[in-house]
């Protein structure tokens, strides 16, 4: 720090410039101070060398420290800590969601968390009907039904279970439509370099957050279409493209073909080929595709 010359303050008084003043070193940095974060990585950096050259010299020696405990398990004595002290109906709404069902957000939106997460579910109802640890307690209502929106009758507390699933079929999603940070790129490198994630396997030796991914795919795609632009290339008969929430696919007879295309069904101008649909699709399939407008602007198909 002695090669560390702080800053050198000034009084303005009356719009008048009086004085100055040096902060002594001992202080260290006044907050804001741009330096600090130079010297923090410069002091980190000096602290992982002298840890490794001590682990080379043998002064250091690693251990493990309670590799058997889980979030589960610190749980409930969290919980107990709590049961000791008075707290309204609203109170307990407060702790339940914002600690016991916010810890394993993070871990929830990158791998797929086992089925003991929901002993949390069974935590947070104990927690809910009752203060007294040594009692049984009475649940009025199932815990499912809470789970519902305050709007739906239920308090709005998260299935974990729901939500976990949410967010890795969110994570998919973010891969598909912001494939520039470096995480999606080195991801793309590994699993799908020559297509999209929606085209992409899980694979017999992805890692498990790979593969976390993967299992929740289709709950994305299950409410996904393409949206047609003026280069698609989408598959008629296969795609989901057509805007019917039940399948958003085509049930008709592929009478133009298995591998036929959306574009031949469009004349050169972008318009709708009408007579030609009406005569290879049935009635509702014709409905809906004569509802669904192009979108010129696009120069590929979009999801």
């Amino acid at each position: 720090m002695h090669c560390v010359k702080s800053v050198s303050l000034s009084f303005l008084i009356n719009g008048e410039v009086c004085g100055s003043v040096k902060p002594s070193r001992s202080r260290g940095l006044r907050h804001g101070d741009r330096l600090s974060p130079y010297l923090f990585l410069i002091c980190a950096e000096g602290l992982s060398r002298l840890i490794l050259d001590a682990e080379r010299k043998k002064d250091l020696a690693e251990f493990r420290c309670n590799r058997g405990v889980s979030g589960t398990e610190c749980g409930p004595d969290r919980v107990k800590r709590w049961q000791c002290k008075l707290f309204s109906t609203r109170g307990k709404e407060v702790l339940l969601k914002a600690v016991i069902q916010s810890v394993p957000t993070y871990s929830m939106s990158l791998f797929r968390l086992p089925q003991a997460i929901t002993d949390l579910h069974i935590i947070s109802a104990n927690f809910w009907w009752g203060s007294d640890d040594e009692k049984r307690k009475i649940h009025w209502c199932c815990w499912s039904k809470l789970c519902h929106s305050k709007d739906d009758g239920g308090m709005g507390f998260r299935n974990l279970s729901i939500f976990n699933q949410a967010l890795l079929a969110k994570q998919v999603w973010r891969l598909h439509h912001n494939p520039l940070p470096l995480a999606a790129k080195v991801l793309k490198q590994c699993y799908f370099a020559d297509s999209s994630v929606m085209n992409a396997g899980s694979g017999s030796s992805s890692s498990y957050l790979w593969r976390s991914f993967m299992w929740r795919k289709e709950l994305l795609e299950a409410g996904t279409r393409w949206r047609i632009g003026s280069s698609d290339s989408i598959l008629i008969y296969h795609d989901r493209w057509i805007p019917r929430p039940s399948t958003f696919k085509i049930i008709s007879l592929p009478v133009l073909g298995n591998e036929a295309l959306v574009r031949e069904l469009k004349f050169p101008s972008g318009s709708w080929n009408e007579s030609l649909i009406r005569e290879s699709f049935l009635p509702d399939d014709s409905e809906h595709s004569l509802l669904l407008f192009w979108t010129p602007r696009l120069t590929a198909m979009e999801l």
